[in-house]
């Protein structure tokens, strides 16, 4: 039996294909959530594959094809083996973005020093991590996610305070971010033969992975691993140093 969300998928997968803007993105996700909220038979949960994996959702379509999935039949193992492939290497990292949703603004987390959590000593540093989540670029960091190393002849104390404040201030940087993008990113252009442009709708639908703080001989330096919509299966690493970017690259 077919399902009766066939039609608006063919409808809306047929839009995205000739045109990948926000009103088809919309379109696509507005179906998901409504399959995700229906009670679905088989014929509507491969549907939600097609939708997970057009979004960009590789490891969700991957676990879900496997549930239905007959690997005596030749289309669906194959299928599956392409979906696994898509899933080992995305996961789903780097999956579409609903801007509408994104573009809420999180509550900023207040730190202090008791926030940080010793660690097991890194070689000759001292290793902490957050007790809590926080907010960066208005996206929400688990604490296990935000490292911090200080080696032994640093001022603990100094740099804990230090880490705090530039962490308050990455809670919203969004104008940092969009202007030295566009002023300094145009190699990655002609490398990629692309345009890449920042802009609101792309610092919302930034990606923070981790957060990585290393103190050094009394210099802070500051690595946040993030994903990007421009380039979507690549890294964005953005290097600060003195609370300002320093390098972004792919």
């Amino acid at each position: 039996m077919k399902s009766k969300y066939l039609s608006e998928y063919i409808k809306y997968s047929n839009a995205f294909n000739k045109n990948q803007c926000k009103q088809t993105i919309h379109d696509l996700y507005d179906l998901l959530y409504k399959l995700q909220q229906a009670k679905k038979s088989v014929a509507d949960d491969l549907v939600l594959v097609n939708v997970y994996s057009l979004l960009g959702f590789h490891q969700s379509a991957y676990l879900l094809f496997k549930k239905h999935a007959n690997i005596n039949n030749t289309k669906d193992k194959l299928r599956l083996y392409k979906l696994a492939d898509k899933a080992s290497w995305h996961k789903d990292d780097f999956a579409l973005k609903d801007i509408r949703k994104l573009k809420t603004t999180l509550e900023k987390v207040d730190l202090c020093v008791t926030d940080f959590i010793s660690q097991e000593p890194s070689f000759d540093n001292k290793e902490f991590i957050l007790r809590k989540p926080i907010v960066i670029f208005n996206k929400l960091l688990e604490g296990e996610n935000c490292k911090l190393y200080i080696d032994q002849i640093s001022d603990e104390q100094k740099f804990l305070q230090q880490a705090i404040t530039a962490l308050s201030l990455f809670y919203d940087f969004k104008e940092e971010l969009i202007s030295y993008y566009n002023q300094n990113m145009q190699e990655f252009s002609e490398i990629f033969d692309c345009e890449l442009v920042a802009d609101e709708d792309w610092y919302y639908t930034l990606e923070v992975y981790r957060v990585c703080i290393s103190v050094y001989q009394n210099r802070m330096d500051i690595t946040i691993s993030c994903g990007d919509n421009l380039l979507e299966d690549n890294y964005l690493e953005i290097e600060i140093f003195d609370n300002k970017i320093a390098k972004m690259s792919y």
